[in-house]
């Protein structure tokens, strides 16, 4: 899904179907839009997707610099994962869960 603001590409997010698991594959915003609730948006339009196909949490492989925004719209940290970027520079970052069930 894209977000636009005045005929311009502000963001997007993607969500992704990995057997029974819900991943918010994308969400990323031009800088120049941050702080403006398109990030809260966007977000909340992929809880109501993802919501809608039946998912019960929805999982976050987050930039280490986006982990205090979904932690601030209700995920909860359950770990962290390590890789190497580009074949060689080693990378944390931290596993989300952002449950989804409306009880």
């Amino acid at each position: 899904m894209v977000a636009e603001l005045d005929g311009t590409i502000a963001g997007f997010f993607g969500l992704e179907r990995k057997e029974a698991d819900w991943h918010l594959e994308h969400l990323w915003l031009r800088p120049v839009f941050i702080g403006r609730g398109l990030g809260r948006e966007l977000f909340a339009a992929a809880v109501r997707l993802a919501r809608a196909s039946g998912a019960v949490e929805l999982r976050i492989r987050s930039d280490p610099n986006a982990e205090a925004f979904y932690l601030k719209m209700g995920a909860v940290r359950a770990g962290q994962e390590f890789y190497l970027l580009l074949g060689n520079i080693p990378r944390e970052v931290p596993l989300l869960v952002y449950p989804l069930r409306l009880d």
